[in-house]
């Protein structure tokens, strides 16, 4: 029955995180997937730098220069603190559009089951077509190519959405647990849990976590799994109940809406085309 997967998924989990060097008795719900994260025995902020990477870089450079710990708690809080509230949503956006430091998001492409990265938002003040407007750039800066500058929608990539969706960590494992279901959204079953859920359409992101999805395509039962092993680590920097956005963020994300191919909380930009006018 349910408890009995549940306290298995605890005791696999505590096998592992000893392993890794960990010591802890508190595990989240559906932490564990069929490709785990790699292990990293000397501590939960310990990462590795992918050198034709500019995000990797960045993220590395600031887990280094900051306190990660408080870093971390701080964007999660700020985050948090949003909870849907039309106001602070406004707040958050302006904050997020002026900051004055790199911030990334995670958001899920419409017909992608893949975690993408939306980094440098701000407005854009130059060609007239877009001037006034909100840009930002999806993807990486690499030996072999270059973020897409992208417009944002003045309204739609703040939102927070809500609906019914699975909502035990359990039963997305277990579907991710099957090979022919890889490169796939959870199809949660009639006679699976359902709860009514809240999330904001773009994730934040600290550093740890952007290393994170940049050194392999990530599915967000990946990105949950990632966070759960965080949360119950050793000297963990956030607690799982601080970390209640994020884990409703994967769960929802890792569910379809509209199509079997696409993310109930999908988001699509318009894309500025290499040499466009709109853009320079």
């Amino acid at each position: 029955d349910a408890l009995a997967e549940e306290l298995q998924l605890v005791r696999v989990t505590q096998q592992e995180n000893q392993e890794d060097g960990i010591n802890n008795d508190n595990v989240p719900r559906g932490n564990g997937t069929t490709e785990p994260p790699q292990r990293r025995a000397t501590g939960w902020n310990q990462t590795s730098e992918r050198q034709d990477s500019a995000l990797s870089r960045w993220a590395c450079r600031a887990i280094k220069e900051q306190d990660a710990a408080t870093t971390m708690k701080e964007l999660i809080r700020w985050q948090n603190m949003v909870d849907a509230d039309p106001t602070k949503i406004k707040q958050f956006k302006m904050d997020a559009l002026n900051a004055t430091d790199l911030m990334v998001f995670a958001f899920m492409w419409g017909g992608s089951p893949y975690v993408q990265l939306l980094h440098s938002t701000m407005p854009y003040h130059v060609i007239r077509a877009w001037r006034g407007k909100d840009i930002g750039f999806v993807g990486d800066k690499t030996t072999y190519q270059n973020p897409q500058p992208v417009l944002l929608p003045p309204d739609a990539p703040w939102r927070w959405y809500k609906k019914n969706v699975g909502d035990s960590g359990i039963d997305m494992m277990a579907f991710y647990n099957d090979p022919n279901n890889k490169g796939k959204l959870w199809l949660v079953q009639e006679e699976q849990s359902t709860d009514d859920m809240c999330a904001p359409k773009l994730l934040a992101l600290p550093p740890i976590a952007v290393n994170f999805c940049i050194s392999a395509q990530r599915m967000p039962h990946e990105l949950h799994q990632f966070f759960s092993k965080m949360a119950t680590s050793q000297n963990a920097p956030f607690t799982i109940e601080e970390g209640r956005t994020i884990f409703d963020w994967c769960l929802m994300a890792a569910q379809p809406g509209g199509s079997a191919t696409s993310s109930c909380i999908e988001l699509n930009f318009e894309v500025a085309a290499t040499g466009s006018e709109k853009f320079h």
